[in-house]
């Protein structure tokens, strides 16, 4: 390679790099492109969309029903027994976590 070729090279590579910006720039970039891919991190690590409609689902409280098939009681949703009526002082069933309506007038007879 000829100096000239050499320095075309080299001209040619400078274009590129002035293309891109100043080394400030460079790096502003580069920080920008962290702060975004931890943002994203943060956000991938809540869960999906369905994910969090799901649990924000299990927060409204839901009567539980009886089921005089299985055995008197209440039930919940999931299928979990919660026991009875009079004796029924929970808040969430323990098996799936959804809320239970503390209300248990006008309950669901399976």
């Amino acid at each position: 390679m000829t100096n000239r070729e050499a320095y075309e090279r080299d001209c040619e590579e400078l274009e590129q790099y002035r293309a891109i910006g100043t080394v400030e720039q460079v790096k502003n970039q580069k920080e920008n492109l962290s702060v975004a891919y931890r943002i994203i991190n943060d956000y991938e690590s809540i869960g999906t969309v369905e994910e969090c409609r799901e649990a924000m689902e299990k927060q409204r409280p839901k009567k539980p029903h009886r089921n005089y098939k299985k055995f008197s009681g209440l039930w919940c949703k999931c299928g979990w027994y919660l026991g009875q009526k009079q004796c029924l002082d929970i808040k969430y069933c323990p098996n799936c976590g959804q809320a239970i309506d503390e209300n248990l007038e006008g309950m669901e007879d399976e």
